[in-house]
Parts: structure tokens; sequence; C-alpha cells
């Protein structure tokens, strides 16, 4: 699993971070972010830890709350795995008639099946309490990470965008003929090492859009004007202005409040095209905005291509390029670079959580060193007085060199004497005289004895493997004779 205060991966079951020392038995009591309520009292659940919901779900921890209901981490008896179980507050689904559309509904939700939609299990009711099982996630959402990015006073470019943007317009297109969302805020995106997925659907429609209205009043700048005004004229397009306020904020790292948007101008960073571009995704009416989700992604890769080419000077707009990824782009030679454009993969997120935490730990670290420096300071003439008698060694090691290089070339300049005549006696006899102690002369005697010892093993073997042949032909012979026999 993953702390939702540092970001690290920690082992299952554990009852603190070992990075940061965070309790996670304190986490588990506190109501999350992404299930927190506007204000005002909480209204109290029948279940409490360790209780059996419908007679299959064993409660274990309580994730969160929020405006609707609360979410808990369950054990699924008959399926020996752990779930998340989201109860409803019975002021929000109370009587037959509210519980049967929310059944409808998120029956809807149910059949939708995408790798960045979070699935929907079982929908049932227990003790006068409606609630659905669904897909139990270890990530975290995009406002955690949005917010990690406020506090360090920076924004996201379009091209850290374009993956999320991708996925996101993947999940509701696919949801798109069932249903549309309706509620798309970052505390509805949960982002994973590798992928992000979409939570909530139909969760708007299964409260009623006049109360799930109320009760988002807190979040109300990420629904479109007819979620809030014109319940029945709802569509898919509602979901395309939530994505561009979402966009707004990542890119200037302000909420959106009202329109014409300059995003632009709060972040220079990116191109003016990115400001028409949503000041029509925000337009107030439907048919103003993008018709489609299709032209919705063409049209906010037009803006991501004019970064790009304005980012890594590629060239005119007409010229041809090669789509690489970030790691190729560094082999590639300065001069090679002119026709080539620092892509990453639009089939996922480019930046995985652990990286975006990652980032955030080494800044921290950082941080810690530099408030470290002064300290260290003062021993910084102690290490240059160690080093120095080393450097003034080097150049009478340099000289030692040049002399002696010198001596041999004047040795090459003399002229070698003739060789000396040797007598043939001498010659003979030193041939004949036997070698000295502890020289090669007496290498055939050493090597001896371990051929010997070769030979001797090799000769056993042999012998082992004729008797063994022999037996064997021996046990042939007394097996035919008895088939004679017989």
């Amino acid at each position: 699993m993953i702390c939702y205060k540092c970001g690290s991966h920690v082992p299952d079951g554990s009852r603190t971070c070992p990075v940061c020392g965070n309790s996670f038995e304190k986490e588990m009591k506190k109501p999350d972010s992404r299930y927190r309520a506007p204000g005002g009292p909480k209204e109290r659940i029948g279940f409490e830890i360790g209780d059996l919901v419908a007679g299959r779900y064993k409660i274990k921890s309580r994730i969160g709350e929020g405006p609707s209901g609360v979410v808990y981490r369950v054990l699924d008896t008959e399926m020996d795995v752990d779930i998340a179980l989201k109860i409803m507050y019975k002021s929000v689904i109370g009587d037959e008639a509210e519980n049967k559309r929310f059944q409808s509904e998120m029956r809807i939700a149910r059949k939708i099946a995408h790798q960045n939609i979070v699935r929907v299990y079982d929908i049932d009711r227990d003790n006068g309490y409606s609630f659905y099982t669904m897909q139990l996630l270890e990530g975290l959402t995009l406002r955690k990470i949005i917010n990690l990015r406020v506090e360090k006073k920076q924004t996201f470019g379009l091209q850290e965008i374009e993956p999320i943007f991708i996925q996101l317009c993947n999940a509701l297109k696919a949801a798109q003929s069932y249903t549309y969302h309706g509620n798309l805020k970052p505390e509805n995106i949960m982002i994973l090492p590798d992928l992000l997925k979409v939570c909530d659907f139909c969760v708007a429609k299964a409260i009623g859009l006049e109360k799930f209205v109320k009760l988002n009043e807190a979040n109300e700048i990420y629904l479109a004007p007819e979620v809030r005004y014109n319940w029945d004229i709802v569509d898919s397009r509602a979901d395309i202005y939530s994505m561009a306020v979402i966009i707004y904020e990542m890119v200037t790292g302000e909420k959106f409040k009202s329109l014409p948007v300059s995003a632009s101008l709060k972040n220079p960073n990116v191109p003016k095209a990115i400001d028409s571009f949503l000041n029509k995704a925000l337009s107030e009416e439907q048919d103003k905005r993008f018709d489609s989700f299709d032209e919705f992604i063409e049209e906010f890769k037009k803006v991501v291509d004019k970064e790009s080419a304005a980012e890594y000077e590629s060239g005119p707009e007409d010229e041809e390029f090669i789509e690489i990824s970030t790691e190729d782009f560094e082999l590639i030679e300065p001069q090679e670079r002119e026709k080539t454009r620092k892509r990453l993969p639009k089939d996922r997120i480019f930046f995985s959580v652990e990286e975006e935490l990652r980032r955030q730990r080494d800044e921290e670290e950082g941080e810690e060193v530099a408030e470290e420096g002064p300290a260290k300071s003062a021993k910084k003439p102690q290490i240059e007085a160690k080093i120095e008698p080393v450097e003034e060694a080097k150049p009478k090691e340099e000289i030692v060199v040049k002399k002696k290089i010198e001596k041999d070339f004047e040795d090459e300049r003399k002229p070698s004497p003739p060789p000396k005549p040797v007598a043939k006696f001498e010659t003979a006899k030193k041939e004949s005289a036997p070698p000295p102690p502890g020289s090669g002369g007496g290498g055939s005697s050493s090597m001896l004895i371990p051929m010997m010892i070769l030979i001797i093993i090799l000769a056993l073997l042999g012998g082992g493997v004729f008797l063994l042949y022999k037996a064997m032909e021996n046990q042939r012979e007394r097996d035919r004779m008895l088939l004679e026999q017989q």
C-alpha cells in the first residue's frame, strides 16, 4: 500500500510508515479529503468495524466519508479479497423509491468495463442502508498531486497533462453509450503507478441531480451549468466542461472562477492557443462546446504540438518530424534534434505516482542538505590542508618522469657496441652445464609424478569399465539360457 503522507510504498498491514513515521491507524480514523463533506455534522452509519454487511462483507477499516455516504475497506468473505464498500446515508437514499432509483442507476455503472474506470461489483441494501461495492485502489487522487504542485508553487505543462487528458477522454468515451459522469473532479480521479481510474460513475443520477447539487455545493465549480440548473438536457458535454475546469486548474494553479480565461497570462510556458481552447470547452451553452471527445482530443493535441514546437524550437509547422521518447531524445546528437520532437507515450501517465513523490522527497532532502551546509563549512579548511601536499608532489613526479625519458633518449642515441665474440668451448660448456637449482630445468621431473598418478587413475577406470562390461555379458548369457530352458 501507499503512505498518504509521503507517498512511499510500504508493506500491507504496516502500522506506521518506515520513511516518515506516519501512523496508519490514525489515518484510518480521519476522513479522507476525497470523501469529506462540505461541513456540518455527519450522519451516523449503523455499522462498526468488524460488522458483517449483508452477511458477506466484513468491515476492516474506514477509508473516509463524503456528502453522500461512508467508504469502508471490507473483506469479501465469499471471494476472500479486500474491496471497497460505500454505504449511503439514509438522508440521501432513504425510502423505497429512492432505493429503487439508486439500484437502477448503479446497475448501469456495473455494466461499464474499461481499464480507466473503477469497476462496480455488487449493489444491495442491508438494515435500511443502500450500498455498493467497488474495486479497491492503492494510489493518490489527482487532487493530492495538484496540491503537491501548488505547495511548491509549480504548475503542469501541457505535455504532462496530455496523458491524463487522453485517459480521461478514453474512460468517458467508453461510458458514453451508457451514461455521463456529471461529477468529474480531481477527487474522483485516482492516479496509480501506471494509469488512472475514474470513480463514482452514475452516483449523481442515482442520488437525483437536485439533491446531488445541494450536497456538492463545495465543488460546484466543476459542475456544468446544465447540471446545476437544467437537468433535463445534461449529456456527455457536461463532462467536457468539467475536464476543462480541471485543465485550467492544473495549468494555472488556480481554480476556475468565470469566463473568459487567460491561462497563458498566468502561465507563460503554455501557448496562447490554450486560451481559446479552454474558453470554448467552458462555454455556458452546450452547443458552443466541443461536440465529441474525439474533437476534444484532436484540438488539445494541436495545442500541445504548439507548446512542443515552441519549447524545443523544432522548426516550421509544415515540416515533418519524428516523434520519439524522452530517453531516446537525450541520446541524439544536438545537431540531429532539429527534426525530432521530444514526446511521451500517449497511452499511459508519463509521470507515475512514485516519480512525482520521489521528486518531492528529493527536493526536501536537498533543502535539508542546504540547511546543514554552513555547519559543515567550518571543516573545509582542514580538508584543503590535507590535499595541498598531494598537489605539491605532482610537479616532482613530472620532473622525475621527464628526466627518465630524456635519459632513455640519450641511451638510444648512443651507438650500440659490437657483440663480443664467444669461444666455441665456452658455448659447449654452457650447453652441457646442469641447470641451476630453482630454474626451469627440473620441470620434467616435477611433472612426472602427476602424469603417473593420472595414468594409474585412467587404468583403474578402464579396468572398472571392463569388469562391468563382462558382468553384463554374463548376465545376458544366463538370461538367454533360462529362456531356452523354458
